[in-house]
């Protein structure tokens, strides 16, 4: 599923937060050769069988199918970045939406129209 080597490239912070949000255990050893991980102690197959199609939907709470989307999500989360989701209102919360919106355009243009007729006021006072 998941390239080993992708998850080696991982910061050591976000390959542990992640073990640990999906109950990844370390059963082997660290290997390192000329300053690059081999192996930082979890196994392929306990890393394969954790982070499968299905426990990242979960996890991410979302339904999308890519595999590689959702590694750059979990990475993104794991990272604490922000998340890439878009809000979509279903038909009742939109109409109520348009309804405020509508109601706050009314009430701005009723506040600009008594500001207008006070400042018209305040000049012909002014003026006289």
């Amino acid at each position: 599923m998941i390239l080993y080597s992708r998850w080696a490239n991982l910061t050591l912070q976000t390959r542990n937060k992640i073990a640990s949000e999906f109950g990844i255990q370390k059963k082997g050893s660290v290997e390192v050769f000329s300053n690059t991980i081999k192996s930082d102690g979890y196994l392929v197959e306990d890393i394969e069988k954790a982070l499968t199609l299905e426990a990242l939907q979960k996890y991410l709470k979302t339904d999308e199918k890519d595999i590689a989307e959702l590694w750059e999500q979990l990475i993104d989360k794991a990272e604490g970045r922000a998340e890439k989701s878009i809000n979509v209102l279903n038909k009742d919360e939109a109409k109520l939406f348009k309804k405020q919106y509508n109601e706050r355009k009314k009430l701005e243009a009723k506040l600009n129209k008594n500001e207008t007729t006070q400042k018209t006021k305040s000049n012909k006072r002014a003026t006289n």
